[in-house]
C-alpha cells in the first residue's frame, strides 16, 4: 500500500509512525480492524448536524487554524460546528462567530504530566453523535484517539502522519507551505471553497478597555503604544539569546523609541534575565492571560519575539511582528498579515532540523542575528 510522503523529520518519530501503519495494514489484512476508505466527494452538506475541528497543539498551530471556520460554516450550514483543542489555547477561541462549542482537553500524548487526560476521557467527550470530523494536524494518534475509536463515520486528514487506514478521507500531503495554506488544502481537496485569509483573533470592547487601562496607570505608558517583547519560545533552540534581547531594549529605551513591555511566562528564565539587565522596562511577565496578552498586544506599535504561539497571537490581533527564527521554517509559519518582518539567518541545515537538536552544535542560526538588525526593523514606520 502506498500512504504518500510522510511530513516528520524527526527520524525515530518517522519510523515509529511507519511501523504504526504497517501493524494497521497488518490487521486490516485479517479483519481485525475495518479500513473504510472512501476518498470521494462528502455526503450532502446539508445532511450534516454535528462535525468536530480537532487541533489540538500547539497554541500557534491553532491560531492558524482559525481560517478554516468559515469555510466550514459555509460548506455546512446546518451543522454545529465544535473545536476540539488544548486547555491552554481554548481562551482563544472565545468570540469565534462560526464556532458553537469549545472542548478543551489536555491530551496525554501530547502533554506528559499527571494532569494530562487519558485516551478514554476524550472518547468519552467525542462519543455523543459528530457526522463529521477533521483533524487538521495529520496525526496518527489524534486520527486513531479522537476519530476513529470514538466512531465517528466520517473522518477526514492528512495521510502525512500516519493512520491512512483509519480516515475515509486521507489527504495526500505534497509540498512544504505555509500553515494556514496546509489547513485550508484539507477543506480544498474535498471540493470545499476555502478562500486564502489570515487569523483573527476577535477581542471584546471591554477586553480592550481593559488593556488600554492597564497601560494607562504604568508611568510612561499613558496613551502610548509600546514596543512589546516577548523573548520567549517553547523549543530552546527557537530562542534569541536574552542578552541580546536586553540589548536591544536598552538601545530602544536609550533612542528613547518609546516604552517597552516585556512579556512572557512567570517562569521565564530569559524574562528574568532582561528584567534584572533593563531595570526601567515595563515588566508583566506572569502578570497576563493569554487573553489579555492579546488585548495589550493589540495596542501595541510593534511586537518583537521569536517564532513562537504569541507572535502569532500578535499578528492575529493585528500589530506589525518583527520574527526572529532558527531552525524553524518562516515558508511555514511566518507571521500572516500585513507589515510583518522575519529576520532569519542562513544555515544549510536547517532543512534536516527538527528543532529538538542543532545538528551544528551550536545553535549558530540564531546567534547570527545582531541587535542592529532587530532594531533597524522594530523603528521602521512601514
Amino acid at each position: 500500500m502506498v500512504y504518500g510522503p510522510y511530513k516528520i523529520i524527526n527520524k525515530r518519530k518517522r519510523f515509529m509512525v511507519m511501523s504504526a501503519d504497517r501493524l494497521l495494514t497488518i490487521a486490516s489484512e485479517l479483519g481485525l480492524i475495518r479500513a473504510n476508505s472512501i476518498n470521494g466527494k462528502l455526503p450532502d452538506r446539508n445532511d450534516i448536524r454535528k462535525l468536530l475541528v480537532i487541533r489540538l497543539a500547539y497554541i500557534g498551530d491553532v491560531v492558524m487554524t482559525l481560517p478554516v471556520l468559515a469555510p466550514l460554516r459555509n460548506a455546512f450550514p446546518n451543522a454545529q460546528i465544535h473545536f476540539l483543542t488544548s486547555v491552554n489555547a481554548a481562551p482563544l477561541l472565545r468570540n469565534q462567530p462560526c464556532l458553537d462549542e469549545i472542548i478543551a482537553v489536555q491530551p496525554s500524548w501530547f502533554f506528559k504530566h499527571s494532569a494530562a487526560d487519558k485516551p478514554s476521557k476524550i472518547r468519552q467527550l467525542l462519543s455523543n453523535g459528530y457526522d463529521v470530523g477533521f483533524d487538521f494536524r495529520g496525526d496518527i494518534r489524534n486520527i486513531w484517539h479522537c476519530l476513529f475509536r470514538p466512531g465517528i463515520p466520517i473522518r477526514i486528514s492528512y495521510s502525512s502522519g500516519g493512520g491512512r487506514l483509519l480516515l475515509t478521507h486521507a489527504v495526500p500531503w505534497c509540498e512544504l507551505k505555509h500553515k494556514v495554506e496546509y489547513h485550508l488544502d484539507l477543506l480544498r481537496a474535498l471540493g470545499i471553497e476555502a478562500a486564502s485569509c489570515d487569523p483573527m483573533i476577535i477581542l471584546a470592547e471591554a477586553e480592550i478597555a481593559a488593556a488600554r487601562s492597564l497601560l494607562d496607570r504604568i508611568p510612561g505608558c499613558r496613551g502610548e503604544s509600546p514596543i512589546m517583547v516577548h523573548p520567549g519560545a517553547r523549543l530552546p533552540l527557537k530562542r534569541w539569546p536574552a542578552e541580546r534581547f536586553a540589548d536591544l531594549i536598552k538601545r530602544v529605551l536609550s533612542e528613547r523609541v518609546g516604552p517597552v513591555v516585556l512579556v512572557d511566562s512567570a517562569d521565564s528564565v530569559s524574562a528574568q534575565y532582561i528584567s534584572s539587565r533593563v531595570p526601567e522596562i515595563i515588566n508583566l511577565a506572569g502578570c497576563l492571560t493569554l487573553r489579555e496578552m492579546a488585548a495589550v498586544a493589540s495596542l501595541a506599535r510593534v511586537f518583537v519575539c521569536n517564532d513562537s504561539g504569541p507572535m502569532h497571537i500578535a499578528a492575529a490581533v493585528g500589530t506589525r511582528v518583527v520574527a526572529l527564527f532558527g531552525p524553524s521554517r518562516s515558508i511555514e509559519t511566518a507571521p500572516r498579515g500585513k507589515g510583518h518582518r522575519v529576520i532569519e539567518a542562513d544555515c544549510p541545515f536547517k532543512e534536516r532540523c527538527d528543532e529538538s537538536e542543532c545538528l551544528k552544535g551550536v545553535n549558530g542560526c540564531m546567534s547570527q542575528i545582531s541587535v542592529d538588525a532587530v532594531f533597524a526593523h522594530v523603528v521602521r514606520s512601514d
